[in-house]
């Protein structure tokens, strides 16, 4: 009985699941909302993985007041970095269009597509280490979509481990249900947190981040 009782407890399982839960179906709605002018998509990104990072991951700060200060901090670097990706990322969807198209009438290799899915993932990865380092480190936007690059080929056991998760993700939605859309951005953010991190570590020992001084200072005052 006693263990029920701390099933339920404000601080027991469910009340953290439950939590939880609703945490990253805000986050998840935040990003979203910040997302739809589609050029903001960046800033909204690198505001995710800092709010989950801070809020959920390190128990610390409020979830509105962390996303809207990491959105305008990281506004101004990320933005000309989500356009690159933006870019990279529709040139390869087209691709992927006229090959399905051409495996349709018979005349593409289905080894094409299949290549092209891989590479499209990576350019995700490669969005995924990006963000998370303008979210951690003051840099311009080129250094920062090329460290990213560097990030994502020097630690590529992690990076494969992260195309899976995107795969999961897709598999979910896809197969199982769109409604998981409404909490897995967040979700797969978290994940990323946890594997990333660890990629962090061998640049940030003490694992403070270089911009904390400056945005902590920030938060403080609030």
């Amino acid at each position: 009985m006693k263990n029920v009782k701390g099933f339920f407890a404000y601080d027991g399982p469910l009340q953290t699941f439950l939590s939880n839960l609703i945490d990253v179906f805000l986050v998840t709605l935040f990003w979203i909302v910040f997302s739809i002018p589609v050029v903001t998509a960046g800033a909204a990104s690198a505001a995710m993985y800092d709010t989950i990072r801070r809020v959920l991951d390190e128990e610390r700060g409020y979830l509105w007041r962390t996303f809207f200060n990491s959105f305008k901090s990281n506004f101004r670097v990320a933005t000309p970095a989500w356009l690159v990706h933006l870019l990279i990322f529709a040139v390869m969807f087209i691709d992927q269009l006229i090959i399905s198209l051409g495996l349709k009438q018979g005349g593409a290799f289905p080894v094409l597509y299949y290549l092209n899915m891989i590479f499209m993932l990576m350019v995700i990865v490669w969005e995924e280490y990006t963000y998370a380092y303008i979210s951690r480190f003051e840099d311009r936007s080129m250094h920062s979509l090329k460290n990213g690059i560097l990030l994502m080929l020097g630690n590529f056991g992690w990076s494969l481990l992260l195309m899976l998760v995107l795969v999961g993700a897709y598999v979910l939605v896809m197969r199982v249900s769109p409604a998981f859309l409404v909490i897995l951005p967040a979700i797969v953010c978290w994940i990323n947190v946890k594997i990333i991190e660890r990629v962090f570590k061998k640049l940030i020992p003490d694992r403070q981040n270089p911009k904390e001084g400056e945005e902590t200072g920030k938060q403080a005052e609030e």
